[in-house]
């Protein structure tokens, strides 16, 4: 069994933690943004920083307010960070769960596909009980295939 047919049930999941990973990557580079917008223009509002799309937005948003302009940075900031939380736990909780469901499925291959005979069914019971605390429950509750009687 190859590495690809361990992965292809898990596709679904790994482009998930794959998206997870971009606005990960998104969030960290929109972090400065909500500075850049106070400096620009709370706490130098003299110097005019009229020119690009970013400034031309916030003007039409505020109309110049400096608190308006603060409060839509602060609002920017807090959701910068909780995209960037979301998709870190979603990637970090994707990954792992997929790595445990591949480690658990790699196990049964070995055990059950490439061991023939001389591996009885209270022997794969046996490790099977060993291997039971780190793997996930839904792979202790399986019922013993049929091969397993050979």
């Amino acid at each position: 069994m190859s590495i690809g047919a361990l992965l292809r049930p898990h596709s679904k999941a790994l482009a998930i933690a794959l998206a997870a990973v971009a606005g990960e990557g998104l969030a960290e580079l929109l972090q400065p943004w909500p500075l850049k917008i106070v400096f620009d223009n709370v706490l130098e509002p003299k110097v005019a920083y009229h020119h690009g799309w970013l400034a031309r937005w916030l003007l039409s948003i505020t109309g110049g307010d400096r608190l308006t302009t603060l409060k839509v940075a602060a609002v920017a900031g807090l959701l910068i960070a909780a995209i960037g939380g979301l998709c870190s736990y979603a990637e970090r909780y994707l990954t792992t769960s997929v790595g445990s469901c591949m480690s658990c499925g790699a196990a049964f291959t070995l055990i059950f596909n490439d061991y023939p005979s001389p591996i009885t069914i209270t022997n794969r019971r046996a490790i099977l009980s060993a291997a039971s605390p780190v793997m996930p429950m839904r792979f202790r509750a399986l019922s013993p295939p049929a091969y397993w009687e050979r």
